[in-house]
């Protein structure tokens, strides 16, 4: 006799639930273009969070489980690394070497929109009148703007900081400007609608 409780067809009735397992892999850095070291830098955060969070509730430490970001890197892109911006053997370069200059590179602004800023925004931060939800609508108006923010390198002036920063103020007057002035005119329009309705 089977020490096993057996079903119909003869297998064997688990009696724990198995366990399932999800492979977290880091994200391949493969580019060297701010439009792609800004994806991975988001894509990378995100692995980070996963790690860490499995770590929590497994008790495995973190340093041991996270792979080292070289080992995420383009071998090709690496070598390019080591040569032309670190200046160091590809062997010596450190993980706080790569994400200095991925740092570096991700918030210098991006060249195009340098001379007129006013210009990208005008053509990228709209606000989706299609979303139904207000609230929504209005988080997504602001989470697109970080988004033109980060990904063209304008965090040095427009950037959010900290609220305890000597220029927070300063930094503030222009944002608001832009969210306001970026603010569609079919947005006024149907404002002015609702309150004339009252």
């Amino acid at each position: 006799m089977s020490r096993f409780r057996m079903e119909s067809d003869g297998d064997a009735v688990m009696t724990v639930p198995q366990p399932i397992f999800e492979v977290v892999l880091p994200p391949t850095l493969e580019g060297w273009d701010q439009a792609s070291l800004i994806k991975w830098w988001r894509a990378q955060t995100q692995y980070e969070e996963t790690i860490r969070e499995r770590c929590q509730w497994s008790g495995e430490e973190y340093s041991r489980v996270l792979r080292e970001i070289r080992t995420a890197v383009d071998p090709g892109l690496l070598d390019f690394l080591a040569s032309y911006e670190i200046g160091k053997p590809k062997d010596e370069i450190s993980d706080e070497d790569i994400m200095a200059k991925i740092k570096e590179r991700c918030e210098t602004m991006n060249k195009e929109y340098l001379a007129n800023p006013a210009a990208l925004f005008s053509q990228q931060l709209k606000m989706d009148l299609t979303i139904k939800d207000v609230p929504n609508r209005i988080a997504t108006y602001f989470r697109l703007f970080e988004n033109i923010i980060a990904e063209n390198g304008f965090q040095e002036n427009l950037g959010r900081g900290d609220t305890k920063d000597a220029d927070y103020g300063a930094r503030m007057k222009p944002r608001t400007k832009i969210l306001v002035e970026n603010l569609d005119r079919q947005c006024y329009v149907t404002k002015l609608r609702v309150c004339w309705s009252w």
